[in-house]
């Protein structure tokens, strides 16, 4: 999938626009401190719908805005096209994902329609931080490629994250191990994936 149109209104510094991208690619060239960064951001939103920098959705926002609206039309090789809109509107604290212009059932659907890397000098964490940072690299990756990953590890961490608290409970009743086939099913799916990426 190619992304062809990117329409955006009220991100970041951005002005409101429609871009149309040939298919030959094109270089994006202008002083510092112009919003080069912040197109690419827009870009990668359509991808995973966060920002790659970090920032929290209401700080995508336009100044003097409510929301932001990101929109991108991607072509396949058969020339099927599709598209993709993400928007957030800050005083609702609403993030609202279309394909379309139909509203995604789940986040999930949606995300990894627009191919999109990003390296950055931040990305060099992935070698210097610790394993926090390369699984979290790997989860996002798998998430956008292997279908049923993103899944599982929603379902592992739910399963982490409740067999945690029935553990801090002090003196609770509720057994541990009511947890612990749903923790061992999803970790075992998502070490799996983890592996056999790794392993490519």
């Amino acid at each position: 999938m190619r992304l062809s149109v990117l329409r955006l209104r009220h991100f970041r510094n951005l002005a409101p626009q429609e871009l149309t991208l040939p298919a030959e690619g094109v270089a994006i060239v202008s002083p510092n401190a112009r919003g080069k960064s912040n197109l690419v951001e827009a870009i990668y939103y359509l991808e995973t719908f966060r920002s790659f920098r970090g920032a929290r959705d209401a700080q995508l926002v336009g100044f003097q805005a409510d929301a932001f609206h990101v929109r991108g039309v991607v072509r396949d090789e058969s020339d099927t096209e599709l598209e993709i809109g993400a928007a957030y509107e800050r005083s609702s604290r609403r993030k609202r994902v279309t394909l379309d212009g139909v509203p995604a059932g789940r986040l999930g659907d949606a995300l990894g329609r627009v191919a999109a890397v990003v390296f950055s000098p931040s990305d060099v964490g992935l070698v210097s931080d610790g394993p926090h940072a390369r699984r979290r690299f790997l989860d996002i990756v798998l998430s956008l490629n292997a279908p049923g990953y993103l899944d599982a590890l929603q379902r592992y961490r739910h399963a982490l994250a409740q067999r945690n608290a029935a553990l801090k409970s002090a003196g609770a009743q509720q057994p541990v191990d009511v947890w612990d086939a749903g923790l061992v099913e999803a970790g075992s799916r998502v070490m799996d994936a983890r592996r056999a990426w790794v392993e490519r």
